[in-house]
C-alpha cells in the first residue's frame, strides 16, 4: 500500500469505527499527515511570516548584577492553514487509531486512555496555581510539594501517551479477532 493509497483508504473510512488497521495503513497515514503539517506551515510563514513576539529577557553579567532587555522572538506555526487541517483530519486520524487498537484486540476506546492524566494534569496545575504555597502545618502546599506533584503527573501523561504509541506500533494478531478478519490477509 503506498503513501496516497493508505490516505485515500483512511479518509474514505473517516467514520468507520469498525474492522481493523494494518500497521502500515496506519503509519503511511501519520507520515502523510505530518508532510501536511509541515507544508502547510511552510505555506502559513510564506503568506503571512512568521509569528513575532516581543520577549522580555533577563541575563546576568560577570559582576553578577541582572540585565534586563527586549528581545523579539520569531515562531513558526501552520495558522489558519494548520488548524483547519488538523480539524479535518481528526476523525480520520481518530477512525484509523481506533482500527489499529481493534488489530491488536484491544477496544477502540484505549485511545482514549491518556485523557484521565491530562484532566488530573489540569486539576493539579488549578491546585498549584490557586492554593496558596506555604508550610505543611497550615494545610498549604510548598513549593517542593508543588513541584513534585507537577513532575509526577507530567510523567503519568507522558507513560499513557507513549503506552497508546506502543499499542499502535504492536504487530496485528495474526488471526480473526472480535473485530475481523486480519486485513493482511484481506489485501492478499
Amino acid at each position: 500500500m503506498t503513501l496516497v493509497e493508505a490516505a485515500k483508504s483512511c479518509f474514505s473510512n473517516y467514520m468507520d469505527l469498525s474492522g481493523r488497521t494494518s500497521r502500515s495503513e496506519f503509519w503511511k497515514f501519520v507520515l502523510v499527515l505530518l508532510l501536511g503539517s509541515i507544508l502547510l506551515t511552510v505555506i502559513n510563514s510564506v503568506i503571512f511570516g512568521p509569528t513575532v513576539e516581543q520577549v522580555i529577557k533577563v541575563s546576568i553579567n560577570s559582576a553578577n548584577e541582572p540585565k534586563i532587555g527586549l528581545g523579539v522572538k520569531h515562531s513558526y506555526d501552520g495558522g489558519w492553514f494548520g488548524l483547519i487541517f488538523s480539524i479535518a483530519t481528526l476523525l480520520p486520524f481518530l477512525a484509523v487509531a481506533c482500527r489499529r487498537l481493534h488489530d491488536i484486540g484491544k477496544a477502540g476506546w484505549w485511545m482514549l486512555f491518556p485523557v484521565p492524566f491530562f484532566v488530573v494534569g489540569a486539576g493539579v496545575i488549578l491546585a498549584i496555581t490557586v492554593l496558596p504555597t506555604g508550610s505543611n502545618q497550615t494545610g498549604a502546599m510548598n513549593m517542593s510539594d508543588n513541584i513534585n506533584a507537577a513532575l509526577i503527573t507530567g510523567l503519568a501523561i507522558f507513560a499513557s501517551i507513549v503506552t497508546v504509541i506502543v499499542w499502535l506500533a504492536r504487530k496485528g494478531q495474526p488471526e480473526l479477532n472480535s473485530h475481523g478478519p486480519n486485513p493482511l490477509e484481506v489485501l492478499s
